[in-house]
């Protein structure tokens, strides 16, 4: 379980992410322990991604139901794996073994970032906020988080600029892919 002391400590590390500051790394316990309790953040952040779910849903869309709810649940907990076991096997082929377990750490905290970016725009809808200027929001906030995203990987990996964006692309269709199954499988019929 992650603690409170370890969740004010990586908040500072958000901040030096945020402003492009290399020494983000000193703020996250990048041990093999720290990678693993990283993936709380999983549970920590799931609330504001399902309300951030239901209040982003589009309404032309079909309802959301226990069917829906199911699978979105699902590709949430596949989507956590998904990308740090992808960053397990290229380790060794990017000669990054050393640096993989601790870059995993750092990614999942990434997660804190989400949460702050998210919660206004969740409030922003509760309070009615037309759903068209939501989705811009929300949009804005994926970039930031891609490129924080891309930083972290460059510095924690070690790897050059491009390298990065190519992880993130990687990671950005990955995520695509295991939502739009859970889409599929939301909206597929029983019989």
């Amino acid at each position: 379980m992650i603690s409170l002391a370890e969740t004010s400590i990586a908040l500072r590390g958000i901040g030096r992410i945020l402003r492009f500051d290399r020494e983000f790394l000193r703020y996250f316990d990048r041990s093999r322990a720290g990678a693993w309790r990283s993936f709380w953040m999983a549970a920590v952040f799931l609330p504001v991604f399902l309300i951030r779910f239901y209040v982003l849903h589009d309404p032309r869309d079909l309802p959301i139901d226990g069917r829906m709810l199911a699978s979105v649940l699902i590709a949430y907990a596949v989507n956590w794996m998904a990308f740090p076991l992808v960053l397990l096997g290229l380790g060794p082929l990017l000669k990054r073994e050393a640096q993989v377990i601790g870059t995993i750490a750092v990614y999942n905290w990434l997660s804190l970032l989400l949460i702050l970016l998210n919660v206004p725009i969740i409030l922003l809808a509760l309070i009615g906020l037309d759903w068209s200027i939501l989705q811009l929001l929300d949009l804005a906030t994926f970039l930031i988080a891609l490129i924080c995203e891309g930083y972290i990987l460059a510095i924690a990996l070690q790897i050059p600029g491009l390298s990065a964006a190519a992880l993130v692309m990687l990671d950005f269709i990955l995520g695509q892919l295991v939502f739009s199954l859970a889409d599929r499988m939301g909206a597929a019929s029983l019989f």
